[in-house]
């Protein structure tokens, strides 16, 4: 299943497409962002990497030759990037389901872009589910315009037999 890509979509858009499910049916999926967080944002601060030395004068501290790089973090209170997005069936599901394993993956996973995700569902019918869907690698809440590119997830679904 699609995830929407946050850094171009806002609460309230939609979109949809189509899978062929493992009963045979194909299913329009249509997905609608019920809300939004982009994440904490981020600022550079200056690290002091070293000194050759130091010395005290009239009770302050002055450095001889310090060395000085920039690094950017995230803004406090950090605040994941998030998105909850309402999935509706057409046809609706044969079946409610009783549960879910949801799986997320990147398939553009290398060096440069481990972008990885958390999933877990909230509401549940034969029409719809809904999903929160949060961004939990390393650089997740620090540019604070979310993600971009497509990434997706697997769902199975679950119906327990008496």
């Amino acid at each position: 299943m699609q995830i929407p890509e946050c850094s171009s979509h806002n609460s309230g858009d939609t979109g949809n497409f189509t899978l062929i499910g493992s009963d045979g049916n194909t299913y329009t999926i249509t997905w609608q962002i019920i809300s939004k967080s982009t994440g904490s944002g981020s600022s550079t601060v200056t690290v002091l990497d070293g000194i050759e030395s130091y010395f005290y004068q009239s009770g302050n501290l002055y450095f001889k030759n310090p060395t000085y790089h920039s690094e950017t973090i995230a803004t406090y209170p950090v605040k994941p990037e998030r998105l909850q997005v309402k999935y509706s069936f057409l046809p609706t599901l044969p079946y409610k389901p009783d549960g879910f394993g949801l799986t997320a993956y990147n398939p553009n996973l290398s060096g440069s872009n481990t972008t990885a995700f958390s999933l877990n569902y909230t509401d549940v019918s034969q029409s719809s589910i809904t999903i929160n869907i949060t961004r939990t690698d390393i650089s997740s809440g620090e540019n604070g315009s979310c993600w971009s590119g497509n990434y997706y997830f697997d769902m199975m679904m679950f119906k327990y037999q008496s």
